[in-house]
């Protein structure tokens, strides 16, 4: 393995001056800032961690604070934020928090380790009192799903207009009573879902009917006692979009256990093209969200990188789950319908 003693000797240069240019430093005359660079790609040098900290008086460490949340958003997210530092030779360290704990401000003032930059998770990225304590650590913050107006750089995901695609799709199906399981109150960031969900319907001249307009604790028992209770209404409704997939997943489950027909009966749509979505029969109808696009531009964003914030584009998945086909997904060509998000 080549050290950095290696690199010197092969660029022609002093130690020292190997050091500057792995700290960052803009003293070294660009020609021979080129010539070291080459020397560490010739010799495949990657310098580690505690010698680059040394070196430059920064951690090379971004903080991800997420949610104790279980569901397969939150483990893509983790991955690509990783991705996206490994790529700008950055480590990610994930803080977990209860986004319901009183201390959870105070809490986020003790990481447990002294990052460059954070990025903040939804629905951490919308809690004002955490915001304003992270403010006060001094450090670059990004904010993914932002949702309001606070301290940190925001990273919206325009998730409304995905969520009206998804709906416009069952309108085009024929479907009229169209519910909506919603998440937990309007300060979540994923609140955006529910607002599409009306835009489609006020668009289409149709009337939201409040009855099927449903808020849930995002989860699959959540998702499965919502559409038992939607069930139950004397005028039901024929379609149903959830969400996040996790919610649509216990829908499903449920309108099974009622001898209900997935989609004959009722339709059901969900958000987020997780795994699970595609290991279920018939497979869900649901919205892939661009997570590393978005986890790269939260990371720029934190780091302090120039340009400006991207917009990002979903796509609508048409599956069994409401389209009829059925068809097992085994990610086969051929398998899903996609249909571009963007407006």
């Amino acid at each position: 393995m080549s050290t950095i003693v290696d690199v010197a000797a092969h660029a022609g240069v002093s130690i020292k001056t190997v050091s500057k240019v792995l700290a960052g430093a803009d003293t070294v005359r660009p020609k021979l800032k080129a010539r070291i660079l080459a020397a560490m790609e010739e010799l495949d040098y990657r310098p580690a961690l505690a010698a680059r900290q040394l070196a430059s008086g920064r951690s090379y460490i971004v903080a991800l604070l997420v949610p104790r949340l279980v569901g397969s958003y939150f483990a893509t997210l983790v991955m690509e934020v990783s991705r996206a530092c490994a790529r700008r030779g950055y480590h990610a360290i994930v803080e977990s928090f209860d986004d319901s704990d009183d201390l959870l401000a105070e809490a986020a003032l003790r990481l447990s380790c002294n990052p460059d930059a954070i990025v903040v998770a939804p629905p951490l990225s919308n809690n004002a009192r955490l915001l304003d304590r992270l403010e006060q650590l001094g450090l670059p913050f990004a904010r993914i799903a932002a949702a309001s107006d606070a301290p940190g750089i925001p990273v919206r995901v325009q998730g409304r207009d995905a969520a009206r695609g998804v709906v416009e799709h069952l309108i085009a199906l024929g479907h009229r009573r169209i519910a909506m399981l919603a998440p937990p109150g309007e300060a979540s960031p994923s609140d955006d879902r529910r607002l599409g969900h009306g835009d489609a319907l006020a668009a289409a001249g149709m009337v939201p009917d409040p009855a099927l307009v449903v808020r849930t604790d995002f989860s699959f028992s959540g998702g499965a006692r919502a559409m038992r209770d939607l069930m139950a209404l004397a005028d039901r409704p024929t379609a149903i979009f959830c969400g996040n997939d996790l919610t649509a997943l216990g829908a499903l489950a449920m309108a099974q256990s009622l001898g209900l027909s997935v989609p004959d009966d009722v339709a059901i749509a969900g958000f987020d093209n997780s795994p699970e979505s595609r290991q279920v029969f018939p497979p869900l109808t649901t919205v892939d969200q661009p997570i590393g696009a978005i986890a790269t531009a939260a990371v720029d964003a934190a780091l302090g990188r120039d340009g400006p914030i991207p917009i990002f584009h979903h796509e609508l998945i048409v599956r069994g789950s409401t389209s009829g086909v059925r068809a097992v997904c085994l990610e086969e060509e051929g398998t899903d319908a996609f249909v571009a998000l963007s407006r």
